[in-house]
């Protein structure tokens, strides 16, 4: 029986660059392969017979021009070594070039989206960097073309954001996946295209104990707010992002009826959902905060304080004299408010300031209403004062708490004094 000898692979044979080849055929190794330096052709292996091939093929009059082991060849080896180094490194300093021009407009790209400007502004944040370079540094030409050759058309902005959100969304899903548990806060309301929108939060904690939140999606619903719509949203959500529902331990929500309520609103409808597990349901401290300022009003103090307020504000003859009548109060260095706030119902949150301005301003406000011929008996009396001052006070802590709320990564809630 005969045998068939198998032929061996190339890979097999492990050969290696000879460094005798360069004198020989004028070749070097270059990121694995056979360069010429004549021509900078490369052959993918280490065959000497095709690099002599090569060598007599191409380049006949090399061996003519330059006898080998002559000194003549050596230096214009060398030659052609040192020119190749010099591409090199042009070419590695362009690559630079080009990485930071390309991170410059991925910050504008940043900064664009955080700020939810136009993403045609790109372009004018680059005509300003041109116009300050011009005045602060009108000799350095070469951070001048930097600038203008940075990308920052309205289309590669847009691709920036784009790929900042991948990156973002990634780094999120990985760090919820190697979470050792995580929290959900779910608010919904209504846009100005009456589209209600559901956001939803995420909180979660590591070994390390470092918390880290974002947010986790924003959904628009379709035409109704039930339970069963929001259940819907929340439950694609999780599909999309993957979420490990078996390290959830609390959810966050408002207090409307579709949100807690025990049998069609969310958390009745997850609590009967055995995918999700056992959760500690939250009501958001912050809708706490303005059921308080809504029902704590006062109404013997509120109303007479909303009264004082309108006739000054509403008739624009009279707001801009009571205006000029506290510029003539105040003296050089004074510096007292000018001017009495206007409230807002939508923003409940500026009762503590309306209440804290009018309580500043209570003296001239009593002197400028006796000289217009009103009279306000209620800012003399001394129990109407004493509910004032209590409401104003109550409304500072509750300004106090909200400002502490505000941002990232609030972990110390508890320790606040309520």
């Amino acid at each position: 029986m005969t045998t068939v000898n198998k032929k061996r692979k190339y890979e097999e044979e492990n050969r290696c660059f000879r460094s005798e080849w360069e004198e020989s055929f004028a070749f070097i190794e270059y990121n694995g392969k056979s360069l010429c330096l004549i021509c900078k052709d490369t052959i993918a292996n280490y065959k000497i017979s095709n690099l002599r091939r090569h060598y007599e093929t191409t380049h006949p009059q090399f061996s003519i021009q330059y006898p080998p082991s002559s000194k003549l060849r050596k230096e214009k080896l060398m030659s052609l070594k040192n020119c190749l180094q010099k591409q090199q490194g042009l070419l590695a300093s362009c690559s630079n070039e080009d990485i930071r021009k390309i991170e410059a407009s991925f910050i504008i790209s940043w900064n664009i989206a955080r700020e939810k400007r136009p993403y045609v502004e790109g372009e004018f944040i680059k005509n300003n960097l041109v116009d300050v370079i011009n005045i602060l540094e009108p000799t350095n030409e070469k951070l001048l073309k930097l600038i203008t050759q940075i990308p920052t058309s309205r289309r590669t902005t847009e691709r920036r954001i784009s790929i900042i959100n991948k990156s973002i969304e990634n780094t999120l899903k990985y760090d919820l996946n190697n979470c050792t548990a995580f929290s959900i806060a779910l608010d919904e309301s209504t846009d100005i295209q009456d589209i209600p929108q559901l956001a939803i939060f995420v909180r979660c904690g590591s070994e390390e104990v470092h918390i880290k939140e974002e947010l986790l999606d924003l959904v628009a619903l379709r035409e109704t707010t039930r339970g069963i719509d929001i259940k819907n949203a929340f439950n694609m959500v999780l599909n999309n992002f993957h979420l490990p529902i078996d390290k959830l331990v609390s959810v966050a929500t408002d207090g409307a009826p579709a949100m807690t309520g025990k049998n069609q609103g969310l958390i009745g409808l997850l609590k009967s959902d055995p995918k999700i597990p056992k959760f500690v349901p939250i009501h958001c401290i912050i809708h706490r905060e303005h059921i308080i300022s809504k029902y704590l009003k006062f109404e013997n103090v509120w109303n007479i304080v909303l009264k004082v307020i309108h006739f000054i504000r509403v008739n624009a003859k009279t707001h801009r004299q009571f205006k000029n009548f506290l510029e003539e109060l105040k003296e050089d260095g004074d510096k007292s408010p000018n001017d009495i706030s206007f409230y807002c119902i939508v923003r409940w949150l500026s009762v503590y300031n309306v209440l804290n301005r009018f309580n500043e301003l209570l003296t001239p406000i009593c002197i400028f209403l006796k000289e217009q011929g009103r009279q306000c008996l209620e800012l003399e009396d001394k129990n109407w004062l004493q509910d004032f001052s209590f409401l104003t006070d109550t409304m500072q802590h509750l300004h106090t708490l909200n400002l502490a709320l505000q941002g990232k990564e609030k972990t110390n809630v508890m320790n606040l004094s309520f």
